[in-house]
C-alpha cells in the first residue's frame, strides 16, 4: 500500500543502481526521535522511582515491558533500514505535459513525477518516506509513505508546479525507515551525483505577438518584395474585377477613360538586414521571454538573420536560432539575480560589429515591468542611456498592462488550488504597484523619446 503526506517532454528516465549508489552519512543524531526519549525518561523513572522503593509489581511489568519494546524496535530498525538501504533500487522519471508539444516542459502547468521503487519490502509495523528535494528550494515537493511489501515495483506519482524557466537540478532524496509508532529513525539521503538529469522547463511560447517586425543594421538592397501576398497600402492600380468591391473604383478614372480601374496593395516590403535581440528577463519573468521567442518565431519565417542575448549571458555563446535562444534562456535562469545588464548588452553590441561594416543603427530590447525588482526602472534608464552613448537607438518592447497577469491559469479548479498552496504570493506584485510600474515605464521612454511597443 502506498500513501502520500504532504508537507507543505519529456519521457526520460533518471536511474539509481546500488552498486553505483553513493549514499551520504546515516544521520544519527535524528535516529532516536523525540516520542522514544520521553519513553525512555520515563521507563528510567519508573526502574528508578516506583518498582525498587515500593516493589510495584505493575509498575514493573509496564517498565521492562516497554524497554523491551524499545529494545526490539531499535534493533528492528537498524537491521531492516541497512537492509532496506543497500537493496534499494530507484527510477525517477518525469512524463510529457498533456497538450504540450514544445521540445522542453513548460514553467506553471502541471508535470508528472514518478518515482519507481524496486527490491523494497518494507516488513511490519514499519514505514518507508521518501522525498525529493531539489537544489533551488523555492520547489515544494511531498513526503511520501510506503508501507507492506510487493514482489513488483512500486510506482508513487507527483505533480510538480515549477514557477519559472530553468535547469531544475534534483539535489537528493531522501529516505527514512520508521517504525510506526514514531520512536526511530534509520534515516539516510541519496545525492544527486549524476544518477538524475536535470528538469528542463521552458517559458513556453505566445502563439502571436504584436510586435512589428524590424532590423538592428541595414546594406544596400535590404528590401525585398513579398511576392506571395500584398499587404501594402491601396496605391497600385489595376483593371477591376468583380472580386475587387464596388469601393476600390477609381470613378474619376472611369468619368475621362470609360475604363473601371480599380486600386491594389502595393507590395509589402520586409527587411533584409539583421536584428540584434536583447531580452531583459530574471527568472521569474517567463511572459516576457515567451512573447521574445514568438517574435524570433517571425523572424525565422520572414528569413531575417538575427542575434540574441539575454540578463546572465556572461562567459555563454550568444544565440542565432530560436531554438538556441530557448536553451539561452534556460542557462541563464539562475543567473538573472545578480547579473549586470549593461554587461550583457555590451557582448551583444560587440557581436555587431562582426557582421556589417556599416554601423548598428537599433536594438531591440524585450523587458517586463511586472517584476518586484526595486531598481528596475534605473536598469531600463541604465539600458537606454547606454545605447544612446554608443548612438545606438533602443526599441523597447513590453506587454500591455491587461497581460501583467499569469500566463497560463492550470484547466481545473484542483489544480488552480494546489498551485496557489505550493506557490505564496510573494513573487507577485499587487496590481496596483503593477500598474505604477507599468505606467513610469511609459513615462520614462516619453521623457527620453525611446520608442516603446506595447504587444
Amino acid at each position: 500500500m502506498i500513501t502520500t503526506r504532504s508537507v507543505p517532454h519529456i519521457g526520460e528516465e533518471h536511474a539509481s543502481s546500488p552498486p553505483e549508489t553513493p549514499h551520504s552519512p546515516l544521520k544519527l543524531l535524528a535516529f532516536i526521535r523525540f516520542r522514544a526519549a520521553i519513553l525512555l525518561l520515563f521507563v528510567g523513572f519508573l526502574l528508578s522511582g516506583p518498582v525498587p522503593h515500593s516493589s510495584d509489581i505493575i509498575a514493573a511489568v509496564l517498565a521492562y515491558s516497554l524497554l523491551a519494546l524499545s529494545l526490539l524496535l531499535c534493533l528492528g530498525t537498524v537491521v531492516f533500514g541497512t537492509v532496506t538501504r543497500k537493496r534499494l533500487n530507484l527510477k525517477y522519471i518525469t512524463q510529457h505535459q498533456t497538450g504540450n508539444f514544445s521540445r522542453y516542459a513548460v514553467s506553471h502547468l502541471p508535470l508528472r513525477s514518478l518515482i519507481q521503487i524496486s527490491r523494497a519490502s518494507i516488513p511490519p509495523f514499519f514505514a518507508l518516506s521518501l522525498k525529493v528535494t531539489f537544489r533551488h528550494p523555492t520547489l515544494r515537493t511531498l513526503t511520501h509513505i510506503l508501507l507492506g511489501s510487493s514482489h513488483s515495483p512500486r510506482s508513487i506519482e507527483e505533480t510538480l508546479f515549477f514557477p519559472h524557466r530553468g535547469k531544475w537540478q534534483i539535489s537528493s532524496i531522501h529516505l527514512a525507515l520508521e517504525d510506526q509508532f514514531g520512536l526511530f529513525s534509520f534515516q539516510w539521503s541519496l545525492p544527486n551525483t549524476g544518477l538524475f538529469q536535470d528538469i528542463l522547463i521552458s517559458p513556453g511560447e505566445h502563439e502571436q505577438t504584436k510586435a512589428p517586425l524590424m532590423s538592428s543594421s541595414f546594406r544596400a538592397g535590404d528590401e525585398s518584395p513579398h511576392t506571395d501576398q500584398r499587404q501594402g497600402e491601396p496605391f497600385d492600380l489595376k483593371p477591376y474585377h468583380p472580386s475587387d468591391g464596388m469601393r476600390k473604383i477609381l470613378w474619376k478614372v472611369y468619368a475621362k477613360t470609360g475604363e473601371l480601374i480599380a486600386r491594389h496593395p502595393e507590395q509589402s516590403m520586409t527587411p533584409e538586414g539583421k536584428s540584434f535581440v536583447y531580452v531583459h528577463a530574471h527568472r521569474e519573468q517567463d511572459n516576457i521571454c515567451a512573447h521574445a521567442l514568438a517574435y524570433l518565431k517571425l523572424l525565422e519565417e520572414a528569413r531575417i538573420d538575427f542575434t540574441v542575448g539575454c540578463l546572465g549571458t556572461g562567459e555563454r555563446e550568444l544565440a542565432h536560432s530560436k531554438a538556441e535562444a530557448e536553451d539561452l534562456f534556460l542557462d541563464t535562469a539562475w543567473d538573472t539575480d545578480h547579473a549586470e545588464g549593461v554587461e550583457d548588452l555590451n557582448k551583444l553590441i560587440d557581436s555587431a560589429s562582426r557582421f556589417s561594416q556599416n554601423s548598428l543603427q537599433q536594438i531591440i530590447l524585450f523587458l517586463d515591468p511586472h517584476t518586484n525588482f526595486p531598481d528596475f526602472l534605473d536598469s531600463v534608464k541604465a539600458l537606454g542611456s547606454f545605447l544612446e552613448s554608443k548612438n545606438i537607438t533602443p526599441v523597447f518592447i513590453a506587454p500591455e498592462e491587461h497581460h501583467q497577469t499569469l500566463r497560463r491559469e492550470t484547466s481545473s479548479s484542483l489544480n488552480s488550488t494546489i498551485h496557489a498552496l505550493l506557490f505564496s504570493d510573494e513573487s507577485e506584485s499587487r496590481p496596483q504597484d503593477r500598474l505604477l510600474q507599468h505606467q513610469a515605464l511609459v513615462q520614462n521612454c516619453a521623457q527620453h523619446s525611446w520608442q516603446l511597443i506595447l504587444v
